[in-house]
């Protein structure tokens, strides 16, 4: 394994939002986190996002988690908002939202981008699914729309190439078989 940080960010699949799992390999660690080489197999508290949401995707870039969309606490909306986390400092900063608010999206990062697909757009509740992809540039704090995919849904998978897999395509909670990719390079 790399020296370093290394972290797993998961979509939990009944949606209940996005765990981000961080383990550190050596060099600056936050400071409620055990020292590495500890034995002790126990959870402890990081400093928390600044807006309470569920619903979201994350992904990891570098030392930092991204998380993006959802159900926003406060007001029950559906929300593009996307937040980073700083592995090594144990702060949250929130940066430019996504230009369109979707709850169950996907998230994957690539090449140091962010890319988010799918998701439903409905404000309150589970509505149409969408078929947008989206690149998020850290660098910039920029949004690029890409090409949607043949299919609208949400509450599914993306990996390597950016798979689309599986996921409720509509309204209805039709479920899908289908698996679709889009290659980056």
């Amino acid at each position: 394994m790399r020296r370093g940080l290394v972290a797993l960010c998961v979509a939990a699949a009944a949606g209940t939002g996005a765990v981000a799992l961080a383990a550190s390999g050596g060099g600056q660690r936050p400071a409620s986190a055990p020292a590495a080489g500890s034995r002790t197999q126990s959870w402890g508290p990081l400093s928390e996002a600044p807006s309470a949401r569920t619903e979201v995707a994350s992904a990891r870039i570098g030392r930092s988690i991204y998380l993006v969309g959802g159900f926003e606490r406060s007001s029950g909306s559906t929300v593009g908002t996307l937040e980073r986390y700083d592995i090594r400092r144990n702060r949250w900063r929130r940066l430019r939202s996504l230009p369109v608010g979707v709850n169950h999206p996907t998230a994957v990062a690539y090449r140091g981008r962010l890319y988010v697909h799918g998701g439903y757009r409905a404000r309150r509740s589970l509505g149409s699914a969408t078929a947008r992809l989206w690149s998020y540039n850290p660098r910039r704090n920029r949004w690029s729309r890409l090409p949607s995919s043949p299919s609208p849904r949400a509450a599914h998978a993306l990996g390597g190439r950016v798979y689309a897999v599986s996921g409720g395509p509509r309204p209805g909670f039709h479920f899908s078989r289908s698996i679709e990719f889009l290659d980056l390079r």
